[in-house]
């Protein structure tokens, strides 16, 4: 089930992949996931503890998905993730 209809990029932009422009130089481009997630609505103040959360949140459930041996904390992260992600892209609290 996708939480967002376009989902945050949360690869990092580097090299080629953030192009240049005519004049060699490349563009600014904000740090995923925080910046993907200004992309997508969530205010300025609150993307950078969204985006602290949720890279915590899944390091943490892929720990226990490994000791565990099934990956129940990663739907588990991923249902409520979702559910916080766009209701902070909407602004709601």
């Amino acid at each position: 089930m996708p939480y967002l209809e376009q989902p945050p990029a949360f690869v990092a932009r580097t090299g080629s992949e953030r192009g240049t422009t005519p004049t060699g130089s490349r563009p600014p481009v904000p740090g995923p996931p925080e910046g993907s997630l200004r992309e997508h609505g969530v205010p300025d103040g609150e993307a950078g503890e969204v985006a602290a959360l949720a890279v915590a949140a899944a390091e943490g459930a892929v720990a226990l998905c490994r000791a565990w041996r099934t990956t129940d904390a990663l739907d588990a992260v991923e249902a409520r993730l979702g559910a916080l992600i766009r209701a902070a892209a909407a602004g709601r609290p």
